[in-house]
């Protein structure tokens, strides 16, 4: 290609591109607790480790405890990556897009069963788990199931699990709503740009020796109260001014030469 050819080729791409979308675009996943590519589970180990092969997958809250009377809680999440990557492959193109952030909605809930411990204001870690294979189950706090996801997975789940970040859950009353901006980790970019699945754990910060806080889960009747993944993308930044300088002047020089050479 001629070197007038190669100049002509980048304004034109960059004329296309000006008529791209730029602006940032926020997609929220909020499932319901249909389907299977999506999942939420709380799992205990109960007052005496006698509750840790009971699954609750259909219960309708998600617990995170630290090691109190009522026993430990911890909780999974697992969300479908799949309609958000279509969606900003559409607004921006394959490749075009950038996450500016990923947050964690989660609204707290009240102690309905007398599984749970009391609620108390307190840290809790949110952690990205390599594993997307467990089973929500059907289980709930008053008949519990055998299948489906249990305490005892847990340190299987948690190895070489990546941590997005530490949260106060400030305010355990029922219904408080709150944001989580998670830090996202190279493996959850790599399932966002794919469109392939997330799975997130819910556990007591080390730090920690009295939290216990209640959220809704996927499976809770009202929509605006269920675990959501906020993701806000923009298009991939272009070249710089200076770029396209420093390009166009080695384009000049080289049509220079080539007329030097021609004469």
């Amino acid at each position: 290609m001629k070197p007038r050819h190669i100049i002509l080729f980048i304004l034109t791409m960059f004329q296309l591109r000006a008529h791209t979308a730029t602006g940032a675009t926020t997609i929220t996943l909020q499932p319901d607790g249909t389907g299977t590519s999506n999942g939420d589970s709380f799992v205990t180990t109960g007052p005496s480790n006698n509750l840790t092969g009971n699954n609750y997958g259909a219960a309708g809250a998600l617990a995170v405890s630290a090691a109190l009377s009522k026993g430990t809680f911890d909780s999974l999440l697992r969300f479908d990556l799949s309609s958000a990557a279509s969606s900003l492959n559409t607004t921006y193109g394959v490749g075009g897009w950038n996450i500016d952030s990923i947050s964690l909605q989660l609204t707290t809930s009240t102690v309905n069963n007398a599984i749970f411990n009391a609620s108390q204001t307190g840290i809790f870690d949110v952690s990205l788990i390599s594993s997307n294979s467990w089973t929500e189950g059907t289980g709930n706090p008053n008949t519990p199931s055998a299948s489906g996801v249990k305490w005892t997975d847990m340190s299987g789940l948690l190895s070489g699990a990546q941590s997005l970040g530490a949260f106060t859950v400030a305010n355990v009353g029922d219904g408080v709503t709150a944001s989580y901006a998670l830090t996202p980790s190279n493996s959850l970019l790599t399932d966002l740009f794919s469109g392939g699945q997330a799975s997130f754990a819910l556990t007591a910060d080390p730090s920690d020796s009295t939290v216990s806080a209640l959220f809704n889960s996927r499976n809770f009747g009202t929509a605006s109260r269920r675990p959501a993944l906020i993701i806000t993308a923009s298009a991939t930044p272009e070249p710089g001014r200076a770029m396209l300088l420093l390009f166009g002047a080695a384009c000049t020089l080289g049509m220079r030469r080539q007329r030097a050479a021609n004469q």
